[in-house]
């Protein structure tokens, strides 16, 4: 406070407390903003401006005097905690979602994103989740960088250009874009490399995309996606590695327990478990849609793939998921 009040020698009491109200009302510090104004006062001196000069730096009323706010009773200090949340899809009518992972532009694989963009055009699908890892962001990486690889500018503008294809080819659709950690590759080298820029609007990847003219949703933080019943996630949520070694979707189960669907490890995979309370759980884990030799691992499990969620309006749901062989659907 002290330091607002400093701040703002000309501006009015009642702004200044209206401004220091805003923004700390919902923490528990102030019972209200009469309070939040009485301690500028104090501040300033009780006889306004001849007399903020001389005031002595002497702490403002405490809170307690005006009894405690209803959601901290005990006067805590208020937290930094954030929230959790989950994104949720809109589910208002029977529908179609089409789950693309691990497109990873630009190392991309035409004849499978092809394929699957067929596939959802045929199906008719209104939903679209771009689930992690749309981005390479190989030159943002903390690998070593191969001098024959495309820039990140290079990459921002191919994947502007697949927006642009997909969102001409469901003009309808709502799409949301989810960051999988090669997507997050972009926050975390402006953090460490120009601090300073991270929380300026203009450079965040969102804009820098321009995922607002594409009319796309943008999920951060590693939150959980729900489509009706389903959690969708990438895969590279949990802490701990999510890999098992048979069965990626066996791996999924052991974390969430729940029935959910990931990518990330370019598998296409099914894990059913049935409960004692007769509950089934099924997750799913899904192929890619980029190349499956990169120079830092040619020898693997990896195969294209892709997934259709079926979801009614009572969040029930049916999932396809499609491996592909050559751009085929097998």
């Amino acid at each position: 406070m002290r330091a607002a009040v400093a701040a703002s020698p000309t501006l009015p009491t009642r702004t200044i407390a209206r401004q220091l109200w805003e923004d700390e009302k919902n923490v528990g510090v102030w019972s209200s903003q009469n309070t939040v104004r009485s301690a500028v006062q104090y501040l300033r001196g009780a006889s306004g401006e001849r007399h903020r000069a001389s005031r002595i730096a002497t702490a403002p009323p405490s809170p307690r005097s005006n009894g405690p706010a209803p959601e901290n009773p005990y006067f805590l200090p208020p937290s930094d905690e954030n929230e959790f949340l989950p994104f949720t899809i809109s589910t208002d009518r029977d529908c179609r979602a089409l789950i693309l992972s691990d497109v990873h532009i630009p190392y991309h694989n035409l004849k499978a994103l092809t394929a699957a963009i067929a596939e959802g055009k045929r199906q008719e699908v209104r939903k679209i989740v771009l689930n992690g890892d749309q981005l390479d962001s190989h030159w943002l990486s903390s690998f070593m960088k191969d001098p024959r690889k495309r820039h990140f500018k290079s990459e921002i503008e191919m994947c502007r250009q697949f927006l642009e294809a997909l969102r001409d080819q469901f003009p309808k659709a709502e799409i949301t874009w989810k960051n999988g950690n090669h997507d997050e590759r972009y926050e975390k080298y402006l953090m460490q490399n120009a601090p300073e820029l991270f929380s300026v609007k203009e450079v965040q990847l969102n804009n820098v995309l321009h995922l607002l003219d594409y009319q796309i949703d943008y999920v951060t933080d590693k939150r959980v996606i729900n489509f009706g019943k389903l959690h969708i996630v990438h895969g590279h949520e949990y802490k701990e590695s999510i890999i098992a070694p048979v069965n990626p979707a066996r791996g999924l189960f052991l974390k969430a327990n729940a029935s959910a669907l990931m990518g990330h490890l370019h598998i296409s995979s099914q894990h059913n478990t049935k409960t004692i309370g007769e509950k089934l759980i099924i997750c799913w884990s899904t192929g890619c849609l980029s190349e499956l030799h990169p120079a830092y691992g040619p020898l693997n499990r990896w195969n294209h793939g892709f997934a259709v969620a079926h979801l009614s309006s009572s969040g029930d749901y049916e999932v396809e998921n499609k491996t592909l062989l050559n751009g085929r659907i097998l």
